[in-house]
């Protein structure tokens, strides 16, 4: 018990650091910055829904998630940037093994990657659009278009070197098996 009280009173004395002395930590408004957060938002990039979008588009979920879990890094919230690597990585996985199993007709085709960019949309608004309208608000910057537009095709040339492999090696296998 004593060890949470402590770790409470420290979290009390960071949030009021800056703040005049006569303000308590439970007393801080809610909605308010802190003169730490708002230098803290002035200086941090986030990158926009449609940014993240755009990735998704070029490089499936993986990359989209990819700028998810940066803005989430640089909002502090380190574990929902892994759960969106983790999130990112299994939605690619299983676009792909369903887009192998049941091979698509040719017209829908074009259609997947515009689908996935537009759910990749509406889940960063849902995820980090307040988060993200208040930072800029605060001063933030915009994300650079050309990294996101990196990103997804980053994304792109790792999944197309990837998904060979198995191929290959069941090849390199079967060769030395035979010989």
């Amino acid at each position: 018990m004593e060890r949470w009280l402590s770790r409470l009173g420290r979290h009390c004395r960071s949030r009021t650091q800056f703040k005049s002395s006569n303000r308590n930590c439970d007393m801080e408004e809610p909605n308010t910055p802190s003169v730490n957060e708002s230098i803290a938002s002035s200086t941090i990039t986030m990158y926009s829904p449609g940014q993240i979008a755009w990735a998704t588009c070029l490089g499936a979920p993986l990359a989209g998630c990819w700028l998810l879990a940066l803005n989430y890094r640089r909002l502090g919230d380190v574990t929902a940037a892994y759960l969106c690597w983790i999130f990112g990585s299994l939605g690619t996985v299983l676009l792909l093994a369903l887009g192998i199993a049941f091979d698509p007709p040719e017209w829908l085709r074009p259609v997947i990657p515009v689908a996935c960019a537009f759910g990749m949309y509406q889940c960063a608004r849902a995820l980090q659009g307040k988060a993200y309208d208040d930072r800029l608000a605060n001063g933030a910057k915009k994300g650079s278009g050309w990294v996101a537009t990196g990103i997804g095709i980053l994304c792109l040339i790792l999944i197309l070197t990837t998904i060979p492999l198995p191929f290959i090696a069941l090849l390199i296998f079967d060769l030395l098996r035979g010989s």
